[in-house]
């Protein structure tokens, strides 16, 4: 896809601009993913519910503060964090390096959920690519579907969202269906206990590239509040 059609290195133009429905999908798919199950696992070990929800509503509210200024930035401006970055006093090192940091992390991230991905697909077809194959079939996939830019974000989240959460709402179905729920609450964490600093950390940490990157997606939003 050329950099006109992406728009990677130009401003987005007003004839690019999606709704609000299509922008929050987006963004869901692009926070929502298994590595949340690993933290809500590792947060229900270490801290009791009223906890663990004191922690992620504090985390939440620290990346809402970020996202959002990054984004009414990117929606008034029309252009990516990498561009935002050059034109805010980064200058064009600074911003490669910003660039970079956010490449090294991201790329972390893809290795752990392409990992995931192949590990799935290997388990479903019993082995039969085997967890290389599996791994290089997957990143391919989740490769060109982004090569394509916020287009193809865009209609693969009008599949991938409403279908991801049928299948945890029938995951969550099958694992609290014999337990009372009332109970799973109340219950004291066994596993060793982290204090509620640590937590928001770790919260804040697993989704702040998310936050940050948030001028990507939200320089398609038509408005601030849409962006809110």
């Amino acid at each position: 896809m050329s950099d006109h059609a992406s728009y990677s290195l130009y401003r987005a133009p007003l004839s690019a601009k999606l709704s609000l429905l299509n922008v929050i999908l987006i963004k869901i798919r692009q926070m929502t993913s298994l590595s949340q199950f690993m933290l809500g696992a590792v947060l229900s070990h270490a801290m009791t519910f009223e906890q663990a929800m004191i922690a992620t509503l504090c985390a939440t509210l620290i990346l809402e503060l970020l996202s959002l200024g990054l984004g009414i930035a990117g929606t008034r401006e029309g252009l990516s964090i990498s561009l935002l970055s050059r034109s805010c006093g980064f200058g064009r090192i600074g911003s490669a390096l910003a660039g970079i940091v956010i490449a090294v992390s991201l790329l972390c991230w893809f290795g752990i959920q392409n990992s995931i991905l192949a590990n799935s697909l290997n388990y479903s077809t019993n082995n039969w690519f085997g967890f290389s194959w599996a791994a290089i079939i997957s990143g391919l996939t989740l490769t060109t579907l982004v090569a394509f830019g916020v287009k193809a974000l865009n209609w693969t989240a009008k599949i991938y969202v409403p279908l991801f959460t049928l299948v945890v709402g029938w995951i969550f179905f099958l694992l609290i269906k014999d337990y009372n729920i009332i109970n799973l609450i109340t219950t004291t964490p066994t596993g060793i206990a982290m204090s509620l600093s640590a937590t928001i950390t770790v919260v804040v940490g697993g989704c702040m590239t998310g936050a940050f990157t948030t001028p990507d997606i939200s320089r398609y939003c038509q408005s601030s509040m849409h962006v809110f």
